[in-house]
């Protein structure tokens, strides 16, 4: 081919792939924008799900507690009832074992409160964790997306450096033939 018609065709070259590369960034953007995103949202939903979680154990927890603690009062009525009907008066041991017993019913209670408010802490926790990670997600995905615009405009300004190049290669050559020795 002739270099007068091979720096046009060069440059358009240039021009083409120029295009295709800032496309290409654009189409690349976009997929880390889109996974960002969809890791953002299935971050959000974990940490949601996190919350209703510690609201359930703790609901539970009460319920629990509850339960817990009026199956005790049964049981120590029982005892005391057992005792009275046994002619045993509630002083010293008998009164000892009784208060023995109310004191390990009200920790067990307590524990249980105890063992609902560290799940439910943790789950917190988790779901601050997971609203973070959505919100890096994010962060991630535009640094990303800005990565790939930034590098497809590297790319186009290189075929377009290379379609230059070519072009005054060119000029030169018919410079050089035009011209007298």
């Amino acid at each position: 081919m002739a270099p007068a018609v091979a720096a046009p065709v060069a440059v358009g070259a240039a021009v083409v792939g120029a295009v295709g590369s800032v496309m290409e960034g654009k189409e690349r953007a976009k997929a880390a924008q889109a996974q960002a995103q969809a890791q953002a949202q299935a971050d959000r939903y974990n940490a949601q799900m996190s919350e209703q979680q510690a609201a359930y154990y703790r609901q539970k927890a009460k319920f629990e507690e509850g339960r817990f603690r009026r199956q005790s009062l049964r049981d120590l009525g029982k005892m005391r009832a057992s005792y009275a009907a046994a002619g045993v008066e509630l002083a010293g041991s008998p009164l000892d074992v009784l208060e023995e017993d109310a004191a390990i019913a009200e920790m067990d209670a307590l524990l249980i409160r105890h063992d609902a408010e560290v799940k439910g802490t943790s789950l917190q926790n988790s779901a601050r964790l997971d609203r973070y990670s959505a919100d890096s997600a994010i962060a991630q995905g535009n640094r990303a997306a800005r990565s790939a615009r930034i590098l497809g405009g590297v790319q186009a300004a290189g075929y377009l450096g290379r379609g230059l190049t070519s072009e005054l290669t060119s000029r030169r050559l018919r410079r050089a033939e035009n011209s007298p020795h």
